[in-house]
């Protein structure tokens, strides 16, 4: 039978009103009480795809007034049972599922079903902790939660959305920290029952049929705004009947908030995962296959398709350095793992349990506990693992599988991994990657089953590497953080060299690459930064707070540098310095035990690799800060050393060229030459700032020329070194506000 699509005609009609996204929609509806029979009723109406709704109770005399799905003839009977009879008389083209049971003891049957759910509408008036249950199974779920509640002559309703901040635990403080532990997001999913919670002593209910539904229509409504991509939503709302006052605002989250608080140390864009067949396993020692076959085995992969395998692919190649393979000679238990991670991981399109957050475009980090994970090869994008030509001179010479690590590249990197993170402990630099375990994919649907597909998983801290966040957070700082400065003097500072024939400052690449004079802003009292940079107008309300708080820290010493009678320069020329330093440092501790970042020429696509970039060194965060660093190096997947490369393809002079190259290209990048699109939008900067931005990466440079020179690291004064993580952490709001 055709469906009636008349029945939504009049709706249709309402400007931006996405009935197509509505019809798809699948609501929970957790209590058919005062607030869960309206909307029950309103989602219906509305055209919903498909309700759950959930109740343990009869319908008693006095719930007549309000509860508007059940009359006289309900009284003592199933709630549930009555919704179903009288939603029959409202429902238009809606899939009513009814669950007839206790909530709490029939918790892990609400996980289930909301598996399936869009939104979740909790009418159930159990009490606080009981809210905190529900939506910490939405946040586990990435839906969003709408409570509502209603007493005497007023009515409350909150709304979460499913990327959290604030929740309710920020909202409403609760102390039981034992109960709140068991009901965090990444262990909700997994309880069975939640009669451990302690119930609210709740007054006897005083309420309304207009109290009532109207609460429980602007919920709905709530919902409709957010589909229609309303992200301005209030988090509470109230109002009083008898005054006719409302009240609606944004609360503020709690930044360090167990539930929802979501680290500036990585992005907000959310990711989805799927279990899928496979293994975990846990190298612990590795061998380097150097026999004679061995290789000959590798010298012929890095020349040839993967023919051996097939007609199907004679045209395969996979990505190969010049270096030995390894095998693993010894394997951890992987019960020592957390469960969640014991079976692998890949990225998918759909809404799944399972959430985190983007990190490049076949990498993903997910919280698990209390620590982020890192997935490097669990599909590109959301895609899986897709097959793309590989172009020589513009032809199309080559396949190549794109999206996971192959088992040479998974087994190379978590061995060098391993290796450099000992070699980082032993220098005093923090550790960006802790290895954890490897994921090999057994997928049911592969068109290519012989290329083994594999993920790494490493503990991390951080995702906002020095390229792509950090330095272009802070240059769109400078348009709050200055407060003054003498731009005349500023260009004073330059040499006549710095200028081109228009008179126009040179930038810091050009003036590299021609061998200009740079300037070290750290030695000259130029530029003031304000005591209290005002919040960027883009900045959402969520890090207003920590705004506030980090510019607290900053303001004394903004001051401390006014008055200091040296040129002791300004937080962020310091702070510029100490990352170029920090990043030559890196280079030179590679360099120093024959390590290539990842150096060498392909002979396939005749292209020239060299990974010694910026993008490859993260910002730490300060708890986990070793010796005051702010960086720690990165990504290793390219990695090799100079005892592993392979021989007769690397001689000593080739080696020396090699890491020359890495050196320079390191240098190139840092200066800005390297043009990358990050996604960013443009924070607008006057000219002047954009000249004052030249001299921060010639200070940039001068730090890591430094470190690659052999010069001892400055001594940075204590007081300004004090600014530096406040500063950056302001970078990094500026960071969501060029993101989002």
């Amino acid at each position: 039978m055709t469906e009636n699509t008349n029945y939504f005609k009049k709706q249709k009609l309402i400007p931006n009103w996405p009935q197509e996204v509505v019809e798809e929609q699948v609501g929970f509806v957790l209590g058919v009480g005062g607030l869960g029979c309206t909307i029950a009723l309103a989602l219906c109406r509305l055209g919903f795809k498909k309700i759950f709704i959930l109740d343990f109770d009869v319908v008693d005399d006095h719930n007549l007034n309000r509860q508007i799905l059940f009359s006289k003839k309900h009284i003592n009977k199933s709630k549930i049972d009555s919704a179903m009879e009288s939603l029959e008389f409202h429902n238009l083209r809606t899939e009513i599922v009814p669950m007839e049971m206790d909530a709490l003891a029939n918790w892990s049957k609400i996980v289930k079903a909301a598996r399936e759910c869009t939104v979740i509408f909790n009418g159930i008036d159990v009490g606080k902790y009981w809210d905190v249950a529900v939506q910490s199974l939405g946040l586990s779920l990435g839906i969003p939660v709408a409570v509502g509640g209603t007493f005497q002559q007023m009515m409350s309703f909150d709304f979460y959305p499913p990327e959290g901040q604030p929740c309710i635990c920020c909202v409403d403080q609760l102390d039981n920290e034992e109960v709140l532990e068991r009901l965090l997001p990444d262990r909700i999913q997994t309880l069975e029952n939640i009669n451990f919670i302690p119930r609210d002593n709740n007054p006897v209910g005083a309420s309304n049929v207009y109290v009532a539904t109207v609460c429980s229509f602007m919920m709905v409504s709530t919902y409709m705004q957010y589909l229609q991509g309303n992200r301005k939503i209030p988090t509470r709302s109230l109002f009083y009947y008898n005054t006719y006052e409302w009240v609606s605002w944004p609360l503020e989250a709690d930044l360090h908030c167990k539930f929802c608080s979501k680290s500036l140390y990585f992005d907000k864009r959310p990711c989805y995962y799927q279990t899928v067949s496979g293994k975990t396993f846990i190298p612990r020692k590795f061998k380097s296959l150097n026999s004679k076959e061995e290789i000959e085995e590798t010298k012929f992969r890095t020349k040839n398709p993967l023919v051996k395998l097939g007609e199907k692919y004679s045209k395969q190649i996979i990505p190969c350095i010049p270096s030995t393979d390894s095998k693993v000679t010894e394997f951890g238990d992987i019960k020592t793992l957390p469960h969640s991670i014991q079976t692998p991981y890949i990225k998918c399109k759909h809404k799944t349990p399972f959430v985190g957050f983007a990190s490049g475009i076949r990498s993903g980090v997910m919280l698990i506990g209390k620590k982020m994970y890192r997935f490097k090869g669990c599909g590109n994008n959301t895609e899986r693992f897709l097959v793309r030509d590989v172009k020589v001179f513009g032809e199309t010479k080559y396949e190549e599988v794109r999206g996971c690590m192959f088992e040479h590249t998974s087994l190379r990197e978590y061995q060098m991994v391993s290796e450099l993170s000992e070699l980082m402990k032993k220098n005093g630099i923090p550790t960006a990657n802790v290895p954890t375990a490897i994921f090999k994919y057994e997928l049911e649907e592969d068109q290519l089953p012989e290329i083994g597909k594999f993920c790494n998983v490493y503990e991390c801290s951080s995702d906002i590497r020095l390229a792509n966040a950090v330095l272009p957070a802070l240059e769109g700082l400078l348009s709050v953080l200055v407060d003054d400065w003498d731009h005349k003097q500023y260009l004073s500072l330059f040499d006549k060299s710095r200028f081109d024939k228009e008179n126009k400052l040179i930038d810091t690449p050009v003036a590299v690459n021609k061998k200009l004079p740079l300037i070290d802003l750290r030695k000259v009292k130029v530029l003031k930064e304000s005591p209290s940079p005002e919040k960027h107008k883009d900045v959402h309300p969520r890090w207003f707070k920590l705004w506030e708080e980090e510019s607290k820290k900053m303001a004394p010493i903004v001051e401390y540098i006014k008055k200091e009678k040296k040129a002791v320069g300004s937080i962020i020329s310091n702070l510029y310095y100490k990352l170029g330093y920090e990043v030559g440092t890196a280079v030179m501790l590679l360099e120093k035990n024959e390590i290539s970042w990842g150096t060498f020429y392909d002979n396939f696509t005749l292209d020239f690799h060299c990974n010694s970039h910026p993008d490859n060194l993260i910002l730490v965060p300060e708890k986990h800060s070793v010796n005051g660093n702010l960086l720690a190096p990165w990504d290793f997947d390219f990695a090799f050393t100079k005892e592993s490369s392979v021989p007769n393809f690397i001689d000593e002079e080739t080696w020396t060229n090699w890491k020359n190259i890495e050196k320079k290209e390191m240098k190139y990048a840092l200066a800005g030459q390297q043009n990358f699109d990050f996604g960013f939008k443009e924070i607008e900067l006057s000219d002047e700032m954009k000249e004052l931005k030249i001299g921060l990466r010639d200070t940039l440079i001068l730090g890591y020329l430094a470190a690659i020179g052999g010069e001892e690291e400055p001594e940075f004064d204590p007081e300004i070194v004090k600014g530096f993580y406040p500063m950056l952490n302001l970078a990094l709001i500026i960071n969501k506000v060029m993101k989002d």
